[in-house]
């Protein structure tokens, strides 16, 4: 086995770690599985294993769940690419969060606002509270269990948001496929009209 090769077969325990942090920061836009065998690759093409091996765990995690990141990143930015539609990280949804999304009054019209507030009155009365407290009255969440609350509503509300972007463009799919048929003749005959 090269030296790469065993430095890579010692850091996948926390590889797959890395994963797991970048499938739950990046949710509809890659599942664990992928994110690792990703990072995998990252860690093989760069010859990166040896390097980030010789780091210490805290590091190691670090740099990993970048990368993981950073391919999260990719595939959301193909996703837009391909769809015209955006997919939210968790971290986005607290920055639009912090920015007001949910108390702004405002006349000028912001996507991102819009998403947050359309996925927000989906969410359950207790992460509606809990996102509430936190972002319009500004209460600090100094509680362990209120804390873990706010994380799960900014991730069901990230979630929710994302699986609208996804459905919307799955309702107006107009690619191959998506026309009604019509058999020959009818083709045909409108290809006359329009000549």
């Amino acid at each position: 086995m090269t030296e790469r090769g065993a430095a890579l077969l010692a850091l996948m325990p926390i590889v797959q770690k890395a994963a797991r942090i970048t499938a739950l920061e990046w949710p509809n836009v890659i599942d664990a599985e992928d994110a690792e065998q990703e990072i995998v690759l990252s860690l093989l093409a760069d010859s990166y294993a040896t390097t980030v091996a010789e780091l210490d765990d805290a590091a190691r995690l670090r740099v990993l769940v970048k990368i993981g990141g950073h391919v999260a990143a990719r595939y959301r930015g193909d996703y837009e690419t391909f769809s015209g539609n955006v997919l939210y990280s968790t971290k986005e949804v607290r920055r639009l969060l912090d920015g007001g999304a949910l108390n702004e009054r405002g006349s000028k019209f912001d996507a991102g606002r819009a998403d947050v507030v359309a996925a927000f009155v989906s969410l359950p009365a207790d992460y509606q509270n809990a996102l509430r407290k936190r972002y319009v009255v500004r209460g600090g969440q100094t509680e362990a269990r209120a804390r873990k609350q706010l994380q799960r509503a900014v991730d069901a509300l990230t979630e929710l948001m994302n699986r609208a972007v996804r459905r919307t463009t799955r309702e107006h799919d107009d690619g191959p496929g998506s026309r009604t048929a019509i058999s020959n003749e009818e083709a045909r005959r409108l290809s006359r009209q329009h000549s």
